[in-house]
């Protein structure tokens, strides 16, 4: 049996923000993308095109929360993205990794694990320090992915 629902999650410390709102379901099954021993995942929003980047976030952020998540669950279960909704003025791409993870937190009933951010006002963005190695690695292996496969 699935189950959906819709979760939006949102930073607002100045006049800039982040918000993305994200709608799953879960279901008994092994399909999809292997997130954890017995979670896995399913992008399935077609009127939203993600990139690369922002997909593989969206699997890191249940990656960080998935051991909370198999101990609420006892079969394996995929969790597919039906909807994801972004407001283009207040966006960044770290909101796919927090966003995704604040979904699985009230869809399952957890608190969310504590994380730092702040808003760095010469770059006019949020800084996530515990994402950093993680977006280089993601943007590097990306980047090597996309030249083995460039017409030269």
């Amino acid at each position: 049996m699935q189950k959906s629902s819709s979760s939006l999650y949102r930073i607002r410390k100045t006049s800039w923000g982040i918000w993305v709102q994200i709608s799953a379901s879960v279901e008994n099954s092994n399909q999809g993308d292997k997130i954890s021993n017995n979670l896995f995942f399913e992008y399935k929003a077609n009127t939203t095109h993600l990139t690369d980047v922002e997909i593989e976030l969206l699997k890191e952020g249940l990656t960080w929360v998935s051991s909370i998540i198999e101990m609420k669950i006892n079969t394996p279960t995929k969790i597919t993205l039906n909807k994801i909704e972004l407001n283009h003025c207040d966006y960044q791409v770290e909101g796919m990794f927090y966003g995704i993870a604040f979904w699985a937190s009230e869809h399952f009933g957890f608190d969310l694990p504590e994380y730092q951010f702040n808003y760095d006002r010469k770059k006019n963005k949020y800084m996530f320090p515990d994402l950093d190695d993680k977006l280089k690695k993601l943007f590097t292996t990306l980047y090597m992915r996309s030249e083995q496969f460039s017409f030269k």
